[in-house]
């Protein structure tokens, strides 16, 4: 096995590394700006919309699903009689 112990230590040194950045870096997300108070009222207002536009098609989608599953079962109820 060529290098097998030299790969294995540089695996845990960067990962050390890494994990070492990983506690100085601050952790972005969307709602980042907004929790400092110092938030644009463009970027809420994307924020607002964005979960606005999923939540509708959230609910399309489980009303398609829910309408298709309807369906399957009166074609499949429909097949067991007519050959029943």
């Amino acid at each position: 096995m060529t290098g097998g112990a030299g790969f294995s230590r540089s695996a845990k040194q960067s990962f050390d590394e890494n994990q070492k950045l990983g506690k100085f870096r601050e952790k972005q997300n969307a709602y980042s700006s907004a929790k400092r108070g110092n938030a644009v009222p463009k970027d809420l207002d994307d924020l607002i919309a964005h979960r606005y536009r999923r939540r509708d098609w959230y609910l399309r989608t489980r009303k398609i699903v829910l309408i298709s599953f309807i369906i399957a079962a009166i074609l499949f109820l429909g097949y067991l009689f007519v050959l029943g």
